[in-house]
């Protein structure tokens, strides 16, 4: 992998300037001895030329909360605003293994805490944690790129491990002590570790791999670590640069299973190990996202977690009173622990892809046949009316993944599935057929030469300007009821499936409508 360039020296911005002047200010008017160091994050992402606000202060001598007093008295003594801090108790399960202060400098919220070591107990990821030196503070961090310091007494990049700056150059992700000692001391650094890879598109340290392959360490994984940790930590990687590359590289380290922990009772049983085929589909509805641009956070996020619990959509887990859920957000309720609006937007992305896929061979003829068949478009706008019942943006993500059913891998469940089998009997004009296990780059190819998903697209997506033919009051009128009735909605429903297939090109009327509607509908009413 070719070097990167590092920023050294680190160039402060004049709002870090500032903040800095304020902490070396309170330091010599209140007579302190404490060395003021930045550490974590801030050095890493200003080396690397990336802006960052998220300071870390690290304290050699003092308390978070006793400098944070003092920062207090000086900006009182030169009667400037002060800002009282906010103390952070102990909370291991946040990853606060130590007490912290937060108050704002200069209107930047700043953390203060004091270097320290840690050690840990054979059974806990909960370390004991003393006050330490500089070089203890820096081994105990997680990845080499994360240890360095940088003091601001005498504005140097300290590098206490000796391979901090090495490693941001050469994009490795890499342990201060050895990763296997890392690992079962605090098993959710594994899971860091391919954040901070998929983040930056770092390399793995061919150590770290190894330790993280290990039984040893996957066994602490999932023991030691929290449903809701998991949770979280995968919900920055849902937010991140390249969240498909790092749940690729989760099944890479043999991980799918632990972090998705699929019960026995799940009906029809799954293959003892569906990642590839998960992380596959995260792949090819990323090249999705990527090439067409619009989508925002939550619908970019629900797409790509429904492709890639998408081989489980045909599965569902035993609940409460005899009654089944879809495998899908059950995995995201309980093995990730994210919220209802999470798991109903898979839920709903799966039944309306699935629905879209059933149409889209009937789709297939209406938009490429030059002389359109009236049977062939009543069939087609029938099917399109039901695949369209949901919300506009989840249908705009069930279009995208109708094309990912249609693969051999999105069923590794043994179940027959006649729905997905049509779609690629009808796509296979343009769609190449193999083993992506084998060839994984196939699954984007086969999306980049579907261009009849491109062309129906364009159709449906229009659709969505349409205005409808007859409001209630009309269809009430048309019908000669009283009041209003289920009846109306039927005949609502007809006339949208009339105009899918009378687009606006045709020239359609609101009296042909009607007359198709009384002749064909309303008497079977």
């Amino acid at each position: 992998m070719a070097k990167r360039e590092i920023q050294e020296p680190i160039q402060l911005t004049d709002l870090e300037r500032d903040i800095f002047d304020v902490l070396l200010s309170t330091k010599r008017s209140r007579n302190l001895s404490v060395v003021l160091r930045c550490a974590g994050g801030w050095v890493r992402d200003k080396m690397l030329g990336l802006d960052s606000l998220d300071i870390d202060i690290a304290l050699d001598n003092l308390m978070g909360r006793d400098f944070a007093d003092e920062i207090n008295a000086y900006l009182g003594s030169q009667n400037k605003p002060q800002s009282r801090p906010h103390v952070i108790q102990q909370n291991p399960d946040q990853s606060k293994h130590l007490e912290t202060a937060r108050m704002r400098v200069q209107g930047v919220e700043l953390d203060l805490v004091n270097l320290r070591s840690e050690t840990y107990a054979a059974d806990s990821r909960i370390p004991q944690v003393d006050f330490g030196t500089p070089e203890q503070d820096a081994l105990r961090r997680d990845f080499t790129i994360n240890s360095l310091f940088y003091n601001i007494d005498t504005e140097v990049v300290e590098d206490l491990t000796g391979r901090g700056k090495e490693d941001l150059k050469a994009g490795l992700i890499r342990t201060p002590l050895p990763a296997s000692e890392t690992f079962q001391d605090d098993p959710l650094r594994v899971l860091r570790a391919v954040r901070f890879a998929s983040r930056f598109n770092f390399e793995l340290d061919s150590s770290l791999v190894a330790a993280a392959r290990s039984s040893e360490v996957q066994a602490a994984l999932g023991s030691k670590v929290s449903r809701e940790r998991f949770g979280e930590e995968l919900g920055k990687v849902m937010t991140g640069q390249n969240p498909a590359g790092a749940f690729a590289t989760i099944t890479d380290l043999g991980m799918f299973p632990i972090v998705f922990q699929i019960p026995s009772t799940v009906e029809p049983a799954l293959r003892s190990d569906p990642g590839r085929a998960c992380s596959t589909l995260m792949g090819a509805a990323a090249q999705v996202v990527s090439s067409q641009p619009g989508w925002d956070a939550g619908e970019k996020k629900a797409l790509l977690i429904a492709a890639l619990l998408l081989p489980f959509r045909l599965a569902r887990v035993p609940v409460k009173k005899g009654k089944t859920q879809p495998l899908a957000s059950w995995l995201i309720l309980n093995a990730l622990k994210w919220g209802t609006q999470d798991a109903k937007a898979v839920d709903t992305l799966h039944e309306q892809s699935q629905a879209i896929l059933e149409a889209f061979p009937a789709v297939k003829g209406l938009t490429s046949s030059t002389q359109p068949d009236q049977e062939a478009h009543q069939q087609a706008a029938a099917q399109v009316g039901k695949a369209f019942s949901s919300l506009k943006s989840l249908c705009k993500a069930g279009l995208h993944l109708m094309p990912l059913l249609a693969l051999d891998e999105a069923r590794p469940l043994g179940v027959a599935d006649d729905a997905a089998e049509l779609a690629l009997a009808a796509c296979q004009d343009s769609l190449q057929s193999s083993q992506p296990d084998q060839h994984p780059d196939s699954v984007h190819h086969r999306l980049e030469q579907t261009k009849l998903l491109a062309d129906w697209a364009a159709f449906l997506d229009e659709c969505w300007t349409w205005k409808e033919l007859f409001d209630g009051r009309e269809v009430q009128d048309m019908l000669n009821l009283q009041k209003p009735g289920p009846k109306i909605q039927a005949v609502k429903d007809a006339a949208r499936r009339w105009q899918f297939s009378h687009p606006p090109s045709t020239n359609p009327s609101q009296a042909g409508c009607r007359a198709w509607l009384e002749a064909e509908v309303i008497p079977k009413l």
